[in-house]
């Protein structure tokens, strides 16, 4: 759903709003059959990180289920004071996250 291929700019644009399927009808032979297992597929995709500079660290879903300021309740406030994307927290192909200042923010809800 991320991808920048024309297939997909195409469905962002006539199908989906936000990261939900559009409730009105779209004239198409595959868009029905699609619409009723959209759920299936999202369950059974997974995300190409590539160096993480299209993807949300807080906002999108990339490490399955909700997105990460959802499950862990961090604020709107504190998530425009974070590093926003995933290769901000990635140096020379490792993780660079400081567990004790992540789980103060959690803790504090800043």
């Amino acid at each position: 759903m991320q991808s920048e291929g024309e297939w997909a700019i195409l469905l962002r644009s006539r199908v989906l709003r936000g990261s939900r399927c559009i409730s009105n009808h779209v004239s198409s032979s595959i868009w029905s059959s699609l619409k009723a297992e959209y759920q299936t597929i999202l369950d059974n995709s997974y995300w190409l990180i590539s160096n993480g500079q299209q993807v949300g660290f807080w906002t999108d879903q990339w490490c399955g289920g909700e997105p990460l300021a959802y499950s862990y309740q961090v604020s709107d406030v504190l998530i425009k004071q974070l590093p926003p994307k995933v290769c901000d927290y990635i140096d020379n192909f490792r993780w660079k996250i400081s567990l004790v200042s992540f789980g103060f923010y959690i803790y504090f809800g800043w």
